[in-house]
């Protein structure tokens, strides 16, 4: 599994100075924030990523900054908090944020989140690019009626009497579907179209 850049945004310089040195032990590549507006002003250039968030931060706090964040931004948000209010960890899981560390976090408690972290970072990733592919691929209306008939199990002979064409018709478009999905048959057709949701 691939893994992502650290963003800590934490005003505490001992925290700050401590989360540094457990993430250099875990040889993380990371970038450190003293306060949220600083960490927002890069966002735009910042690579996809895990963020270890404070939420008790001077100035905007962490709950802010996740409300400042888009909703497409690809970060996994880890909140790093030493407050033990429910409030805070309910509005924190309702702004989308995957975990909630506590402070001072032992090496083994970060290590399960930022492998958490990088398999949502991942995984969010992974749905783009579905999706991109997905919407590259131009399937006539037949084409796909085709396809979804092969997802049902059907034969050409019977995909020709229900759409009343030739059977040789049939397989022209079978054809295309493969060669459109850059797959190397009717099966592996059927497989990607089902990957990127076009079945």
């Amino acid at each position: 599994m691939a893994t992502f850049p650290v963003y800590g945004v934490e005003d505490d310089e001992l925290a700050r100075t401590l989360l540094a040195r457990q993430l250099g032990n875990l040889g993380r590549e990371f970038r450190m924030f003293e306060h949220a507006t600083a960490f927002l002003g890069e966002v735009p250039s910042l690579e996809p990523g895990i963020v270890i968030l404070d939420l008790r931060l001077p100035g905007m706090s962490g709950l802010e900054l996740l409300d400042q964040l888009e909703e497409d931004a690809l970060f996994a948000v880890v909140v790093y908090s030493a407050s033990s209010e429910v409030s805070d960890a309910i509005g924190a899981f309702r702004r989308g944020v995957i975990d909630f560390l506590r402070k001072p976090s032992t090496p083994e408690e970060l290590a399960k989140v930022l492998a958490d972290g990088d398999a949502y970072v991942e995984s969010r990733l992974e749905a783009i690019r579905r999706q991109s592919m997905a919407e590259s691929i131009h399937l006539t209306k037949r084409e796909m009626e085709v396809l979804l008939a092969l997802a049902a199990g059907k034969q050409s002979k019977a995909i020709a009497f229900d759409l009343d064409i030739s059977i040789r018709t049939v397989e022209m478009h079978r054809a295309n579907v493969v060669a459109k999905l850059k797959a190397r048959g009717t099966a592996h057709a059927l497989a990607k179209a089902k990957e990127l949701g076009l079945i």
